[in-house]
């Protein structure tokens, strides 16, 4: 009689799907897109053997063509983040040089009959059981966003929210929520909504909610879940730093704002995003020594981050260490690949530094990203740096506008700045403080914004938000 195909692999504390692709850990969802999810499927199901670089891209690409050796490498980065491995010291991956790699870990299959009795089981789990995976990613806090680039979408959810159980529906909602885009937010609503539905006293739904609303900006409602997680748990320290994220963002509340992420500190004194949301939080309120202190903390906690590596790069690029943070940004750069932040703040440091080859090239590193097309890549390609710069910030100015959420002044000002159209660019900068944008606080200390600083209405623009500068 054939031996049925399993229905999963499981190795350490990972459980990989078959059917349907996808990869949990302690039964709940890890986010991986399709292409390293096929990779990671091909590696695992030959586990202690030898996958050649020619069999990858004949699995993962088939007859494609693509730059298949660029994009190899980004889906083993994505894996071994998802799998938290290490590429020096691996426990899953082995780099077999020049050949290709090998799964190194021990996997076990799992049969679909006893698949499908697992899940019956886990699904009569109680939810709380997801407390220690619950963290939300809070990228320095929403009012002091780092981000130098619009956020991309999330692929379309799996299923509705009634069709999954809260444990999956609550993973669902976390994936959609990273991406940090006003359209993923309203759609990871409905799946933390069916979670409270199920078990209205689970803190870390409420908390991810306040997160979805506020990236909305809608306070009200975002200030009440926030709060209602803290009521529930008041340990719970990604419920504090949601509720100081809110004080800085609507409020202003610098002061109450630090001090929800002291008490969040407290309750979890080394919790990376605390320090990192008090490193942001320092800088707003001009203490750039302590923010890089506070920064520096955050990546001896989780020192392969690329996004704590950009975001020091990019505060040592407001406190005006352009050399250092030029360095920063490299290394995350090259660490993650293709991440579109490391790039943009190497575009930035660039630009201010009149290193206008060196923000060129940058420049069409973010262009190749965003998949722009070869006519408007030789458009920045091909004439002199300083043209070309001008034509790739009124390529992002077109790129910018966003059919379901609009523009976002922020990037829109910065760009206007960039070419040294600065009466344009306070007014967006001026549209994003009053829209309470993500990020506005810290941006003002862009020095791209110079020229203009120390006008009367900047100043007073910076009064209102209640931020300090400091020269």
């Amino acid at each position: 009689m054939p031996t049925s195909r399993p229905e999963s692999l499981r190795f350490a504390e990972f459980t990989l799907d078959l059917r349907p692709a996808r990869l949990r850990k302690a039964g709940v969802n890890v986010a991986l897109q399709a292409q390293p999810l096929r990779l990671l499927t091909l590696l695992a199901s030959q586990a202690g053997q030898l996958v050649t670089h020619r069999q990858i891209q004949q699995h993962v690409w088939g007859d494609l063509q693509v730059d298949f050796a660029s994009g190899m490498h980004v889906c083993i980065r994505q894996i071994r983040k998802a799998l938290e491995d290490d590429g020096v010291e691996p426990r899953f991956i082995e780099t077999v040089p020049r050949r290709g790699y090998r799964f190194i870990a021990p996997v076990a299959t799992v049969a679909p009959a006893q698949a499908a009795a697992e899940k019956r089981v886990s699904r009569k789990a109680p939810i709380g059981s997801l407390v220690a995976a619950a963290v939300i990613p809070v990228a320095a806090l929403l009012w002091l966003n780092l981000r130098s680039e619009a956020p991309a979408h999330s692929p379309e959810p799996i299923a509705s929210e009634q069709a999954l159980n809260p444990e999956d529906a609550f993973s669902e909602g976390l994936r959609l929520l990273r991406s940090g885009s006003e359209v993923d937010a309203r759609r990871s609503r409905p799946y933390f909504e069916s979670v409270i539905a199920s078990d209205p006293a689970f803190a870390p739904a409420h908390a991810a909610l306040a997160k979805a609303f506020a990236i909305e900006r809608e306070f009200g409602p975002a200030r009440q879940h926030a709060e209602q997680a803290i009521a529930i748990d008041p340990t719970y320290a990604e419920a504090r730093l949601r509720l100081a994220a809110l004080q800085g963002q609507a409020e202003r509340d610098w002061s109450g704002a630090e001090e929800n992420i002291a008490r969040a500190l407290e309750i979890a004194p080394d919790q990376p995003d605390a320090h990192r949301a008090l490193a942001s939080l320092y800088a707003v309120t001009g203490r750039f020594e302590q923010a890089l202190s506070a920064i520096e903390r955050a990546q001896r906690l989780l020192p392969d981050s690329v996004e704590i590596a950009v975001e020091h790069g990019q505060l040592l690029y407001y406190a005006g260490d352009y050399e250092r943070a030029r360095l920063h940004c490299q290394q995350a750069a090259t660490a993650g690949g293709g991440d579109r932040s490391a790039q943009s703040c190497l575009y930035k440091v660039a630009l201010i530094q009149q290193d206008l080859e060196s923000a060129q090239q940058a420049a069409l590193a973010l262009m190749t990203l965003a998949e722009a097309s070869p006519d408007q890549q030789a458009a920045v390609a091909k004439p002199a740096a300083r043209r070309a710069l001008d034509n790739f910030e009124s390529w992002r100015v077109e790129q910018s506008e966003d059919g379901e959420t609009g523009a976002d002044p922020l990037l829109l000002a910065y760009s206007m700045a960039a070419l040294r159209q600065y009466d344009e660019a306070f007014y967006y900068l001026r549209k994003a403080v009053a829209q309470h944008r993500p990020g506005v606080a810290l941006a003002t200390f862009d020095p791209i914004f110079i020229p203009i600083r120390h006008q009367s209405q900047y100043l007073a623009m910076l009064a209102e938000l209640g931020v300090v500068y400091v020269d």
